[in-house]
């Protein structure tokens, strides 16, 4: 007789043993219901699991547990048998539910559906939108024979401007919390400031905070905060909602928003929707948002499509396709949107929802829009230059490369001829100057009219300070500054000497000429006696690894080894540069070769000098004289300030 207690332990372990395989089993089992479906043409694939079959319509459910619905006749032959084969087996637990191929949708249209984000059931009111777009009207870019007009709001009287305004804000609740944007209401009586906290290491939860400001009271008329990863975008006109874009980390993880109630002086969610839930990857994201008055809100995804919204149950009104990686602007008196696509700079009348004027526009990756105070000028912030335009008649008004200036796509105006760039660095569009450094803000926006700055101490209370800009010392160290007749290296009538020694043998006559020729049409002399030097240069980048992947039948890839070939210029005074451009050459990211051309004979053929750029490069019409290094705290190297001076912002104002 064997004892009890090993015989005991045996059964114990068999019976776990079974538990675990039967466990595993069961999980294997539901992890295959998950699978690759494609239509017909086998263009469009998703995730997900067969739910049912009514009437020929499929509904299948994604692995984040929204419904998608698709007719059984547009599925692949694969597909359809898989579902004729699940049909067989009578025990399919199979339900019920909504419609629109490979679609979300909403159980009714334009109701609220069943939220199924843990995060989201903490907040009862919290309401879950599946945007229908079947009805949604889509306009269309095209060109207008009318000519570029808008007439201009009338200036309001000269009242007195505001004094400078500081308010206290609260403290951050952790070292680690930062602020990470600023958003001023459509009637500009409200700024909200967004803050978010995420500790260090894996799987540290998130919580984002919103502090709103009435600007009238000067005093903060909402707090609050919930358990979240998330970016503000913006305050409606009342103050009372504010947007907020989900801000995970990677391709298609900013792609949820949510509108958050601070009426109540604290945080509560709303609505929540995905505008693009159609999408996968980067094309889902959301990057700008917008409210127009309290009804409404647009929304541009990352990929370029606008949307405008109406609030009350995020329904779309009209969409319409802009450029990708396009911050647009909304005009002070709500009329108008200012967009950028591909070719065009283009203004939409948003209560119509119509193109009303376009115009082309040089090549300017990137852009982001602002509207001046007063609505006189247009002005963009691109890749590495400032544009700017008279929004009546759609004149470029000023072109500026920031040279120097790190702008990341922050552009502001504080009055109708200067604006902020970078959150700092305020322009002088009239005379083309690098005016003033405004260091130490976090985030700036012009609101109410005025400029407002987040500032922030540590974990000290912090400060919304606003001010009118430029200040009366500002504007008497520009004309102090600009009485020096060396303030100024390039203006119209100076002589600049062409520096071509760096140009490949080949092209160094055809480059001296054009330049020449450049210079010319700009309102400048050249000469071997020139007070500025213009340098042209040509240069080979180092070898680099390009694989090419061929299409149709019989796919393959090959890698080779290619350079590329740059051309450059650049303003040098006492031998210190002062502005500089240029652009390379070398294959392009597709190919199509010529008969009997090989892939080696087309790469070739593409490393050369692109020696006609430097007949066609835009040349600055002024430049000012560099800054002289300026010394910083006691035993600190000196730095080189490219403005004619700087303001420091501290929590008590600026010093």
């Amino acid at each position: 007789m064997f004892p009890r207690l090993p015989i005991l332990r045996l059964l114990i372990c068999a019976t776990v043993f079974l538990s675990i395989l039967s466990a595993m089993s069961l999980g294997t089992a539901i992890a295959a219901d998950m699978r690759t479906w494609s239509d017909a043409s086998g263009k469009f694939k998703i995730q997900g699991k067969f739910v049912s079959n009514e009437k020929g319509k499929i509904t299948l459910e994604k692995p984040d547990g929204t419904e998608m619905e698709i007719e059984l006749k547009k599925l692949s032959t694969a597909d359809q048998k898989y579902v004729a084969d699940q049909e067989k087996n009578a025990d399919s637990p199979f339900k019920t539910k909504s419609d629109d191929p490979f679609k979300s949708k909403p159980t009714t249209k334009g109701k609220p559906t069943p939220e199924k984000d843990p995060e989201t059931r903490k907040s009862s009111s919290t309401r879950l939108i599946v945007p229908d777009y079947s009805d949604v009207r889509v306009v269309t870019v095209t060109q207008s024979n009318e000519p570029w007009k808008f007439e201009i709001p009338e200036a309001q009287s000269a009242a007195a401007k505001p004094k400078p305004k500081t308010i206290a804000t609260p403290k951050k609740t952790d070292f680690f919390e930062g602020a990470k944007s600023l958003a001023g209401s459509p009637g500009g009586k409200f700024a909200a400031i967004g803050y978010q906290l995420q500790k260090p290491g894996v799987n540290q939860p998130a919580t984002t905070r919103v502090v709103v400001c009435n600007l009238e009271s000067s005093k903060v008329s909402a707090e609050g905060s919930l358990p979240s990863k998330q970016v503000l975008l913006a305050v409606s006109e009342d103050g009372k909602q504010v947007l907020l874009r989900r801000d995970e980390f990677g391709h298609g993880s900013q792609d949820r928003l949510e509108i958050w109630d601070m009426s109540a002086k604290s945080a509560s969610k709303g609505i929540q929707w995905v505008p693009h839930d159609e999408s996968s990857g980067g094309d889902r994201d959301v990057a700008w948002g917008a409210f127009i008055g309290n009804e409404r809100l647009v929304t541009v995804s990352s990929k370029g499509k606008l949307v405008v919204w109406e609030v009350e149950e995020m329904k779309p009104v009209y969409q319409m396709e802009i450029k990708g990686g396009c911050k647009p602007a909304i005009s002070p008196d709500q009329k108008w949107l200012a967009f950028a696509d591909d070719k065009n700079l283009g203004i939409l009348d948003l209560a119509q929802g119509e193109v009303v004027a376009l115009q082309p526009i040089s090549y300017a990756p990137w852009p982001n829009l602002a509207f001046s105070p007063g609505q006189s000028k247009l002005g963009m912030a691109a890749h590495d230059r400032l544009l700017v335009w008279d929004f009546a008649t759609g004149e470029l008004y000023r072109e500026m490369p920031y040279n120097g200036l790190h702008v990341m796509g922050n552009i502001t105006w504080p009055s109708e001829e200067h604006v902020l760039l970078g959150n700092r660095y305020l322009i002088d569009l009239e005379n083309q100057v690098k005016l003033w450094d405004y260091d130490g803000g976090d985030f700036a926006q012009q609101i109410g009219g005025m400029t407002w700055f987040v500032v922030s101490d540590g974990q000290k209370p912090g400060a919304l300070l606003g001010a009118q800009l430029p200040p009366p010392a500002v504007k008497d160290a520009l004309a102090k500054a600009m009485s020096q007749p060396d303030f100024f290296v390039l203006k119209p009538g100076t002589t600049v000497k062409i520096d071509v020694s760096g140009v490949d043998a080949a092209g160094k006559e055809f480059v001296e000429k054009a330049l020449a020729a450049r210079l010319k049409e700009a309102g400048f002399d050249a000469g071997p006696s020139g007070t500025i030097d213009l340098i042209a240069q040509t240069e080979i980048g180092q070898p680099r690894q390009i694989t090419y992947r061929t299409i149709g039948p019989g796919r393959s890839s090959e890698t080779y080894t290619v350079r590329d070939y740059y051309s450059r210029v650049k303003f040098l005074y006492k031998g210190q540069e002062v502005w500089q451009t240029m652009i390379g050459s070398g294959p392009g990211g597709f190919v199509r070769l010529g008969q009997n051309e090989t892939m080696e004979q087309h790469l070739r053929k593409s490393e050369k000098f692109n020696f006609d750029w430097f007949g066609k490069v835009d040349l600055p019409k002024l430049l000012q004289k560099p800054t002289q290094l300026q010394a910083q705290a006691p035993g600190a190297p000196p730095v080189r300030v490219p403005t004619v001076g700087s303001t420091k912002l501290t929590t008590a104002g600026a010093k």
